[in-house]
């Protein structure tokens, strides 16, 4: 599978989980993780450890995602 689709599945799985956060504030995460996880703490009041932990766990549950 290409990058670019593992990506997009990561991306539509973050949505699923952080619903408040826009396509750019997702997208961010590829290029601005710092960016992405400030959103989250916003929007959420999720601190960047506990937003790895969830994106890891995301990552996890997916065979597909060989990073």
């Amino acid at each position: 599978m290409q990058m670019t689709q593992k990506i997009k599945r990561l991306n539509t799985k973050i949505k699923k989980n952080w619903d408040k956060l826009s396509d750019e504030e997702i997208a961010s995460y590829q290029e601005q993780p710092e960016a992405f996880y400030k959103a989250v703490k916003e929007k959420y009041g999720m601190f960047k450890d506990d937003a790895e932990r969830r994106i890891k766990k995301l990552k996890a549950e997916s065979r597909f995602f060989n990073w």
